[in-house]
């Protein structure tokens, strides 16, 4: 991958870094990068950790999961 700008190689590793994670997880990458900017627009200060792939995926169970117990 061919990039013009020193910062834009990391940051284009970092982004295909998250959507293989994303993948290998089960997380539909376009879901989890939108819902991750959107989340980061309202609340900017969000803990990073609560903004992983894997983080992202086991809130996503859990809500499922209290829908089924509740609904």
């Amino acid at each position: 991958m061919f990039v013009e700008h020193p910062a834009a190689g990391p940051r284009a590793a970092t982004i295909l870094s998250l959507i293989e994670t994303c993948k290998r997880l089960g997380v539909e990458p376009y879901r989890y990068l939108k819902g991750v900017i959107a989340e980061l627009a309202v609340n900017p200060t969000r803990v990073p950790e609560e903004l992983t792939p894997r983080a992202w995926r086991d809130r996503a169970e859990a809500e499922k999961a209290a829908e089924r117990a509740g609904g």
